[in-house]
């Protein structure tokens, strides 16, 4: 009968131990661990012979079953513990080729710029358009319409929609309620919520002014090109008086010979008329109040903001703020919601569909006073450098 032999296999997940259990029984003193040799001659791979072990020889003429028990429990040699990871008895290679496990990947939610920028938000938080962008010279229009370098703020690289607040800074205030109210205050307060209202929509707007500073309206209209606008509203609170009325006297000043900027008139005519009418107000309304063009005695747009932008453009006169009720109405916390969210809804839907507004009524021909230019133009707190916390004048590079 052939030596029966015992085949050690190694057990992966458990911790390696370096030291060798313990032989007690005197038998086994004389084992050692030598290669199996026999007719199936196979590499060592931790096989235990026993042809050495000399007290194991009376053995061999007991029965195969009580020689296999005898050897088992009696004649194993020591044996080492082997690796937690291996399934031999040689120590895995720690050089072998792979990914390196302390490698970091880059992050995947690193984005490209889409190009280069079309307009700048200063750190003090002035929106101005790009006229030049070159790696990173960035070239902006400051508001009084002069040139120069940015070097810190903030890029944006897609403007939808430009929203114009009327009038603005300290000589330019707009007309005046009853109450001290001044246009420029309540139309920077309904376009910077109709920036928010279509920023939470998905659609990129951008102001003409974000605080109280003025703009000249080309520098304004500049601005819509430079930035590629696909519309412009530009919103007012009307004066004088008209006359007293059941429904809110919205106006809006459109473009002539445009279908689009009528299209765009004409929802803004509706989305503000039905919204302003749900308030309890004396209104005051011009006999041929809606949506029309304005010529001046030279046959033109008599409003920049209408004549100047290539976009589809809108002057909106949301109503009079010359007329007291109205102009207290203004100062309720209500209104300003009510107004911004009627005026966005129809900047997405001019944008978004097809639809069309209320018709254009006859126009009028009027010869509007002219705003404020470039010569009486002094620029906000741009901080167009990095460091740079001063006011004023912005030299050109």
């Amino acid at each position: 009968m052939a030596t029966p032999t015992r085949r050690m296999t190694a057990t992966v997940g458990y911790p390696a131990k370096s030291e060798t259990r313990a032989a007690t029984p005197a038998a086994m003193t004389n084992a050692v661990r030598t290669p199996f040799k026999g007719p199936n001659t196979r590499p060592s791979l931790g096989l235990i012979a026993f042809d050495t072990c000399q007290s194991c020889e009376p053995m061999k003429r007991l029965p195969g079953l009580l020689v296999a028990l005898i050897v088992l429990f009696g004649c194993l040699p020591p044996v080492v513990e082997p690796g937690p990871t291996s399934t031999s008895l040689t120590e895995p290679s720690t050089t072998s080729g792979g990914a390196d496990p302390t490698s970091i990947p880059a992050d995947p939610t690193t984005t490209t710029p889409p190009g280069p920028p079309v307009a700048w938000i200063t750190p003090s938080g002035v929106p101005l358009p790009v006229t030049e962008a070159n790696g990173d010279t960035i070239e902006v229009l400051t508001p009084c319409g002069n040139p120069a370098l940015a070097t810190a703020g903030t890029p944006v690289y897609e403007v939808d929609v430009i929203i114009d607040p009327g009038h603005g800074g300290p000589v330019d205030t707009g007309a005046v309620g009853a109450n001290g109210l001044q246009e420029k205050d309540i139309n920077l307060d309904v376009a910077l919520a109709v920036h928010d209202i279509l920023t939470g929509r998905g659609i990129a707007a951008m102001l003409t002014r974000a605080a109280d500073y003025p703009v000249p309206i080309r520098t304004r209209s500049r601005f819509s090109d430079l930035v590629g606008a696909r519309a412009l509203v530009s919103i007012h609170h009307n004066a004088p008086v008209a006359l007293p009325s059941d429904i809110p006297g919205v106006e809006i000043f459109v473009k002539a010979a445009t279908a689009e900027s009528a299209r765009l008139g004409g929802l803004l005519y509706d989305e503000t008329m039905a919204a302003l009418d749900g308030f309890d107000v004396e209104w005051h309304r011009a006999p041929d109040a809606g949506v029309m063009t304005v010529l001046n005695t030279d046959g033109e747009d008599a409003y920049g903001m209408v004549r100047l932008p290539d976009a589809p453009s809108a002057l909106l006169e949301l109503g009079y703020i010359a007329n007291p009720a109205e102009a207290e109405l203004y100062e309720d916390p209500a209104y300003v919601p009510v107004a911004a969210n009627a005026i966005a809804d129809a900047i997405e839907r001019f944008l978004t569909s097809d639809d069309d507004g209320a018709e254009l009524v006859e126009g009028r021909v009027f010869n509007p006073q002219r705003g404020v230019g470039r010569d009486r133009c002094v620029e906000p707190n741009l901080m167009l450098r990095s460091g740079d916390a001063g006011a004023g004048p912005v030299s050109p590079p």
